[in-house]
Formats: C-alpha cells, structure tokens, sequence
C-alpha cells in the first residue's frame, strides 16, 4: 500500500496486522483519485474528512496531493497510532489530527462543537469540509445511518464532495437528504459513491452507474 502522488509519493504505509482493517487496494485507490481529479479534487488548501480511517491512506493521499488539513476518524486505538506513524513517515502529521472514538460520536460532538479544541494546526469545529471520505467496514450496519447523518449534518461545504466506500451488494440512497450522487463506479464486489449537494451536482449527475470490468485480482475496501 503506497501514496500515489503529490508529495509523498511511493512512500509505503504501514497497516495492523490481521484482517480487522482491508484497506482499499491502490488499484482502486488510483481510479478513485483519478474520478476526484476530473472533478477537481482535491484543490490546494483543502479540508479533509476521513472517517473509518483505518491506516489514513485515503486522507494522507489528498494531503499528499495538496490538501491543507485532514481529520483522521478511527475508533481502533492501536490503528489510530499506525495512522499516526504515517503521517510522521509522509512528513505530513502538521497538517493533520487523529481522533480515536466511533464515526457516530465524533459527528455528534463536531455538530455541536464540543471537545474538538482549536488550535493554531487545526480547523475549528464549524469549517466545512471540502471532502469526507467514509470507508466503513462492509459488515457494518449502521452504513445508511452515517450516510444520512453526514447528509443532514454541517460537515460538507457547499461545493464539497462526499465519497462513499461500498460493496456492491450494498445499495445506497441516491438522494439521501440534500445530497444526490453524481458518480459510481465498481470493481468487481467493490464500489465507490460520490455524493455533492444537489444544487452543486448539477450537470456533473452521471445518467447511469459507470462501472469498470470486474478484475478477480481486486479486493474489497474496508
């Protein structure tokens, strides 16, 4: 698993041992930020949401190609301290901070601002984010709650881009809340959903889902 671009690319990032956390393979990984690219993201000086962050590749990927600020979301301690040993490999870890507590607390508590601390490194609660990558595990339940409570939440700017990671197997809303979904794109059992504010998606709706051949040497997101 390697940064693909900007400033720390080809570096290799560390993961926890075992199958807990499958982070998003860097096949997947290079069409998704290449999807991001020919919309304009990630545009210099942006704020990043990574929630489910797992080893941060997704976010340490956007602060490596410009990004000026990432949340790190990652209930997994032991994982959380491997986030943090990447980001000080990537010479990234002044633009960033991880928070080790569940999706759904660290939403509750930036919705109303309490317990995040502004400092001088990082945004105060009520900045919007730019992008929020949301990657949960495939088992997990409560995917279409978080979806709607980033939705409805103030947490996206208004041109800001939401990106969903998915299996196939898992249908989600096309319009949940304001937001409506402007691309998909597949990869065998895998998916990846982008979601705007409707106003902003605009012409950039894809007609229908984009799919790319399945690839038995894919492997699923985390």
């Amino acid at each position: 698993m390697r940064v693909i671009a900007g400033s720390a690319r080809g570096m290799r990032l560390k993961a926890p041992e075992g199958r807990g956390t499958r982070p998003m393979t860097d096949r997947v990984k290079e069409s998704l930020f290449g999807t991001l690219a020919s919309l304009g993201y990630p545009q210099e000086g942006d704020r990043v949401l990574d929630l489910y962050a797992g080893t941060g590749s997704l976010g340490i990927e956007a602060l490596s190609r410009g990004a000026g600020w990432c949340d790190f979301v990652e209930q997994n301690a032991g994982v959380g301290r491997i986030i943090a040993a990447n980001l000080a490999f990537t010479r990234l870890a002044e633009r960033a901070r991880v928070h080790s507590m569940a999706v759904d607390a660290y939403l509750k508590l930036r919705a109303v601002g309490r317990n995040l601390r502004a400092g001088d490194k990082e945004p105060l609660p009520d900045v919007k984010c730019d992008i929020i990558f949301m990657d949960p595990p495939y088992a997990d339940p409560a995917i279409r709650a978080i979806l709607g409570q980033v939705a409805e939440g103030p947490f996206l700017a208004p041109d800001g881009l939401l990106v969903v990671g998915h299996a196939t197997t898992v249908t989600l809303p096309d319009a949940p809340g304001p937001l409506r979904r402007i691309r998909q794109r597949t990869f065998g059992g895998s998916a990846f959903s982008l979601y705007k504010y409707a106003l902003a998606a605009g012409s950039e709706t894809d007609p229908g889902d984009d799919d790319a051949p399945p690839d038995e040497d894919d492997e699923e997101m985390c």
